[in-house]
């Protein structure tokens, strides 16, 4: 695999965007870079995940064919915690296919819910979660009290994201029912 040698290469940010673009360029490479990441359990999917997220930035569609194989990744509890750092950045950029929905929500959900989580992938998810109970409102209150239980404890990346991501709920169930969108009364004393 000529992916393999190159990730096994250089370790060096110049040197990701250089294969960032090359793999842009070719998608052969892009099928090989998919294939090491989720499937090799090493410091190369982890490579290959900082490589990802460097593609996607400049192609945000190119994963789309892959979004099954991505999302059925986050569930595997051994799974690397790069890789699924730069999968649920990608997803919180993009629109979640219907047919994938439950199931990303799902998987998401039990990354946001484990005390275990880095703080970065429970920030991402906040955000996949949020996306998707804005388009089916009954998981609206699921996900603030979510948020709302791991306030007290959590970080301040954690609370800004959680400020941000109430008021994008706020926003779109419409003022007339702020009520299901409850944000603690001293949101801003955990800041």
């Amino acid at each position: 695999m000529v992916i393999i040698d190159k990730l096994a290469q250089d370790r060096s940010k110049f040197f990701v965007e250089k294969l960032a673009i090359e793999i842009s360029e070719n998608l052969s490479y892009y099928d090989e870079l998919i294939e090491v990441m989720l499937t090799n359990n090493s410091v190369l999917a982890d490579r290959a995940a900082w490589v990802f997220s460097h593609v996607i930035e400049r192609n945000l569609p190119l994963a789309q064919d892959d979004l099954p194989a991505l999302i059925n990744y986050l569930k595997h509890s051994s799974s690397r915690t790069p890789v699924i750092r730069n999968i649920v950045r990608y997803l919180q950029q993009i629109e979640i296919p219907q047919e994938l929905e439950g199931v990303c929500y799902d998987n998401c959900f039990q990354l946001f819910m484990n005390n275990q989580t880095p703080v970065a992938i429970k920030v991402f998810t906040m955000t996949v979660l949020a996306k998707i109970a804005i388009r089916y409102p009954d998981l609206i209150k699921e996900v603030t009290e979510s948020i709302n239980y791991q306030l007290p404890r959590a970080s301040s990346g954690f609370k800004s994201r959680a400020k941000k991501t109430f008021k994008m709920l706020e926003r779109s169930t419409g003022f007339e029912e702020v009520d299901v969108v409850k944000r603690p009364r001293s949101i801003d004393s955990f800041m």
